[in-house]
């Protein structure tokens, strides 16, 4: 199926040179990658970027565009309610620095599809870590991009208030996040009752000298450690990139 493609907010063009700023020859952005114009890099298409390239203004402006316009067309099909042209020029220029794979996988999105608008900026600021560290470019990069965000529900006029916190974001509607059953902290307790279990009933069949469980008791033990590792791991991982 071929989408039709999306139209680049000018606001989103506007913030990402500004936030980015322009840079004609190729330099190595805070997580080593190396980067050119407003903020382009291999990863998001041609031209690919390394230490000897050099490009003018106007080609500068030519990535920026094409760059912009693959990424709302990667994202518009994940974003489930419909939103303003502030909320997704928003959407766009959070997507376009942490790349459409994270934006598909963050509780920005999930806030967004879920009808929570309200928790989307508080959800924006938890991405300003670069290697586990805030970020002072990324504090402020979030808090624009919230602001935008916000231009939705707060007039115009009070753009200004909203960046300097006068008016709040919005609280995050608590308890939200996960259903029970799917939740990695509650999958990785029953994990570890289930092995807790496991072993104390092996050791009371091995002590009568029975076991029904057999050759299947150290698999089943090895498969409960392994997904408790995964979880583990998956929620390192978020903690790094989300700070929660």
């Amino acid at each position: 199926m071929t989408l039709t493609p999306v139209t680049t907010p000018e606001e989103a063009i506007e913030l990402i040179k500004r936030m980015e700023g322009l840079r004609l020859r190729a330099y190595r952005d805070l997580g080593g990658v190396w980067t050119i114009g407003y903020g382009h890099t291999s990863a998001g298409g041609p031209p690919e970027v390394g230490p000897r390239l050099t490009i003018s203004r106007e080609r500068a402006e030519q990535i920026l565009l094409a760059d912009l316009s693959r990424v709302a067309n990667e994202i518009r099909p994940h974003i489930d309610r419909k939103v303003t042209g502030h909320q997704f020029a928003a959407l766009l220029c959070f997507a376009y620095n942490v790349g459409t794979g994270n934006f598909r996988r963050s509780s920005v999105l999930a806030a967004v599809n879920a009808g929570d608008f309200a928790a989307v900026p508080r959800r924006l600021a938890l991405w300003n870590k670069v290697g586990g560290r805030s970020v002072p470019g990324l504090i402020r990069r979030r808090a624009e991009e919230a602001a935008l965000f916000a231009c939705a529900e707060h007039p115009e006029d009070q753009r200004d208030k909203v960046l300097k916190g006068d008016i709040p974001p919005g609280p995050v509607n608590e308890p939200r996040g996960k259903p029970q059953t799917r939740s990695t902290i509650n999958v990785a307790a029953i994990l570890s009752a289930l092995a807790g279990l496991l072993s104390t009933v092996t050791g009371m069949f091995r002590d009568i000298g029975a076991l029904p469980l057999g050759q299947w008791t150290l698999p089943l033990m090895l498969v409960i450690l392994v997904a408790t590792m995964w979880i583990i791991r998956e929620r390192r991982h978020k903690s790094e990139l989300e700070g929660i």
